[in-house]
C-alpha cells in the first residue's frame, strides 16, 4: 500500500502574468511531466491543480504579489502549497 506521499502528485509552478510553467512528479512511477499554462495565473493555476487525478503537494515562485493564486480554493485533499517570493534585486 502507497503511502501518503507516494499517493500524491509532486507539483512545481514557475509562475509569470502571461503563462505558467507546471513539473509534475509521480513519485510511484517516477514519471515526469511539463505543462505550459497560458492565461492569468488566478484563472488557470487552480484549475490545473484540481484536474490532477490524486491529492497534490505544490509549491510555487512568483513575483512578490503572487499573481491573485488561492491554491486553497481547490476542493482536493491536498498539502498546504508553499509560495517562494521573489525578492527583487536592489
Amino acid at each position: 500500500m502507497p503511502t501518503m506521499s507516494e499517493s500524491m502528485a509532486l507539483v512545481g509552478l514557475d509562475v509569470h502574468q502571461a503563462q505558467t510553467v507546471a513539473a509534475v512528479l509521480d513519485p510511484r512511477s517516477g514519471e515526469r511531466r511539463l505543462e505550459r499554462l497560458r492565461g492569468a495565473p488566478s484563472a488557470v493555476v487552480v484549475g490545473f491543480l484540481e484536474r490532477l487525478e490524486r491529492p497534490v503537494r505544490a509549491v510555487y515562485e512568483a513575483e512578490p504579489m503572487g499573481f491573485g493564486i488561492d491554491p486553497s480554493r481547490t476542493g482536493k485533499r491536498s498539502r498546504p502549497v508553499a509560495a517562494v517570493r521573489r525578492i527583487p534585486p536592489r
